[in-house]
């Protein structure tokens, strides 16, 4: 039995533009943890953060006894990204480019310029401000960071990331052989 809708034919499909963009995930559940902290989009984050992220002391706390529990896992915020971008029962993604947050300005130039045929202005909302806590980079016990590593190990593969380290050139190199398709220049 399905537990999707079908909204477009394969043929659909196929024509159109389709991308995605994905964030490291450790640097993603350390955001992911401070944004809900902080109260979130809406109540219903708050509620949710209240009862399932105050209980621990800190950070790492969370990650080492907290980020496994399914009601965890399967909150919007905690989810692995290949379940957002793979289609129900396929493990690679079908897209035609692959953005990364840690290069979001340049990637949103070209997602832009392919369907506007413009760059179009990227607003900065949403913004943590770096002095209420310190870098994912920094914040991460040998503990925590094996278990980020071992829970979001489909991501990691699927799009090159390397534990506590932003974006390298490796990966844009590897996204523009396997996601960009027939790029046009800019």
């Amino acid at each position: 039995m399905k537990d999707y809708q079908v909204i477009f034919t394969e043929e659909e499909f196929d024509l159109f533009f389709k991308f995605s963009f994905v964030r490291n995930p450790w640097d993603k559940v350390f955001s992911a943890y401070h944004f809900l902290l902080q109260g979130g989009y809406q109540g219903y984050n708050r509620e949710w953060a209240m009862k399932h992220l105050t209980p621990y002391r800190d950070f790492n706390d969370f990650v080492s006894n907290g980020l496994h529990r399914k009601e965890v896992r399967r909150y919007i915020h905690f989810r692995p990204q290949f379940e957002f971008i793979c289609l129900p029962g396929e493990t690679e993604p079908h897209l035609d480019y692959l953005g990364f947050f840690e290069n979001l300005t340049q990637d949103f130039k070209y997602i832009s310029n392919r369907i506007y045929g413009q760059t179009i202005p990227l607003e900065h909302r949403n913004k943590t401000s770096s002095t209420e806590h310190e870098s994912f980079l920094e914040a991460y016990s040998e503990i925590s960071r094996r278990i980020v590593s071992e829970l979001y190990g489909r991501d990691i593969e699927l799009f090159g990331y390397q534990p506590l380290q932003t974006l390298t050139e490796q990966q844009l190199i590897a996204r523009d052989s396997s996601y960009v398709k027939n790029r046009p220049a800019l």
